[in-house]
């Protein structure tokens, strides 16, 4: 930033202030003004350099990002992302231990039993989601912006509909190689035929209003909440604290590993969160996320095997099964080819 400011400050308390600065490259931008936690790109010590600014001649550290943008805020570090995660299951286990507890004093049924309902309940594990997931929202803003909008915490921007659309075609074709990702981990993570058919079970709702309850739960709910939490809030701090790429890959192992309660799922659950961490830093905004989020999750819902069975997807066998080859390499390649046009698109709109 070489080039000569305009505007005016205004004192927000005694150690604190804010001022609107207007530079040709970046016109009419707020900056924070003053912070020992931020690191300092200029130093303004004199009134005399910058006469259109009524600056008191006391030293001032102003804070300017390479990516523009120039607001208040502390950076997110690993250990930080780490404990927002734990945070989250600290709230979200104790909820359905907690329900299933009362599930189980009011049916008159054992513990295990009454857990294997609750866990059986989208709606049940949705709203759990939810309140762990606020809770480490509230916390993460309240360290890292404060004062700022939840809007630009947590990357809320509109988007084209283009991009939206292209997130959706992504994830419907991305689900497949996922799949093939998580029978690949059965070999080395085997499952059990009963866990299987459980899982057989909430992807297969009875009735029209079970299937509206469990597309609104793992559809809307459950991808809202993540895509908020791992990248909107997350990923944006932890970019300010080490960089895009090593922000993209602790939020994408934090992803993968908040799926431990199914192991198969830790590593199609990382590359995905790679793929949306790569489209949430190139859109700058969440909403193409949750989309292609939703779209993975929606598509063992629609395509269940009441209405084409298909091997190794929503069929299920004692032991580990695949893809037919056609239809991995056909998902797969539409998958790249529609992640490709959403981020060229998206650079372009930017």
């Amino acid at each position: 930033m070489h080039e000569k400011p305009i505007g005016y400050y205004e004192q927000k308390s005694k150690d604190s202030y804010a001022i609107l600065l207007a530079f040709r490259s970046f016109p009419f931008r707020r900056s924070i003004l003053g912070g020992k936690e931020f690191h300092v790109a200029s130093r303004l010590k004199k009134r005399a350099k910058f006469p259109s600014v009524r600056l008191k001649p006391t030293k001032v550290l102003v804070k300017m990002r390479a990516d523009g943008d120039d607001s208040m805020y502390r950076p997110l570090t690993a250990v930080g992302a780490i404990g927002l995660t734990l945070l989250t299951f600290a709230v979200f286990l104790p909820l359905l231990y907690l329900v299933a507890a009362f599930t189980a004093v009011g049916f008159e049924i054992p513990f295990s039993e009454a857990l294997r309902r609750v866990s059986a309940d989208p709606t049940q594990m949705a709203a759990s989601t939810v309140a762990g997931v606020a809770i480490a929202l509230v916390t993460g803003k309240a360290w890292t912006d404060p004062d700022q909008s939840w809007q630009r915490v947590l990357s809320i921007k509109r988007v084209p509909a283009l991009v939206v659309a292209l997130s959706i075609v992504t994830g419907l074709a991305l689900q497949f190689p996922l799949t093939e990702l998580s029978n690949l981990s059965e070999m080395v993570f085997p499952i059990s035929l009963e866990q299987k058919e459980f899982i057989r079970r909430v992807m297969t709702p009875k009735g029209g209003l079970q299937l509206l309850l469990t597309l609104s739960a793992l559809v809307a709910i459950v991808p809202i909440c993540e895509e908020l939490l791992f990248r909107g809030l997350m990923l944006r701090g932890l970019k300010h604290a080490y960089g895009p790429f090593p922000a993209l890959f602790v939020s994408s192992l934090l992803f993968g590993l908040s799926h431990f309660r199914l192991p198969t799922a830790i590593l199609p659950a990382t590359s995905a969160g790679f793929l949306l961490g790569l489209i949430a830093l190139r859109t700058g905004s969440v909403w193409p996320s949750i989309a292609l989020h939703a779209a993975v999750n929606g598509m063992p819902i629609v395509l269940s095997a009441e209405v084409l069975p298909i091997q190794g997807f929503n069929t299920v066998q004692e032991r580990a099964s695949h893809l037919p080859l056609t239809l991995l390499v056909g998902s797969s390649l539409t998958s790249l080819v529609a992640f490709a046009l959403l981020m060229i698109i998206a650079k372009s709109k930017r």
